[in-house]
């Protein structure tokens, strides 16, 4: 008996020990999806490396401003000392207000890459890009790159 409960201790230190995704994540992404950009973000860890990337963003370029919603599925692997890196697909909705002119909505399907470092304390920095295919838009290009750099708070 005493092995078997030993042997289950173990078990569950080593289970919590090898995780690399934090249960939630928030903070802030500052980039370029069509134009300059501010997303509040937020990922919630699935499992031990699987978490879903939420983002509430605004978007202001010359002749338009916009909000944008967009979720992203991602896999995340660890490199080394709080390295980690991140892929995955993901889709949104752009809510579009152009400053002549009708309101137009535009949905995107995206992928995600990127790499972030997981300091001691609780804070993520990465940086990573987001190529996005629009549709239904005039205003911002069909294909864009979407750099962006992100700060967020582990809880």
């Amino acid at each position: 008996m005493k092995r078997l409960l030993t042997l289950i201790i173990i078990l569950i230190v080593a289970t919590v020990s090898a995780q690399t995704i934090e249960q939630h994540v928030a903070g802030l992404r500052f980039g370029s999806n069509g134009g300059f950009g501010t997303e509040l973000n937020y990922q919630y860890g699935l499992d031990d490396d699987n978490r879903l990337e939420l983002g509430l963003g605004l978007i202001t370029d010359s002749g338009y401003d916009a909000a944008q919603f967009t979720g992203v599925y991602q896999w995340v692997w660890a490199i080394e000392d709080g390295f980690q890196w991140y892929a995955g697909p993901g889709a949104g909705v752009v809510f579009i207000n152009p400053d002549l002119g009708d309101n137009v909505t535009s949905v995107r399907l995206l992928g995600q890459v990127g790499i972030e470092y997981v300091f001691d304390f609780p804070l993520n920095l990465s940086l990573d890009t987001r190529p996005s295919f629009y549709f239904n838009d005039e205003f911002i290009d069909a294909f864009n790159l979407g750099i962006a750099l992100s700060a967020r708070y582990r809880f």
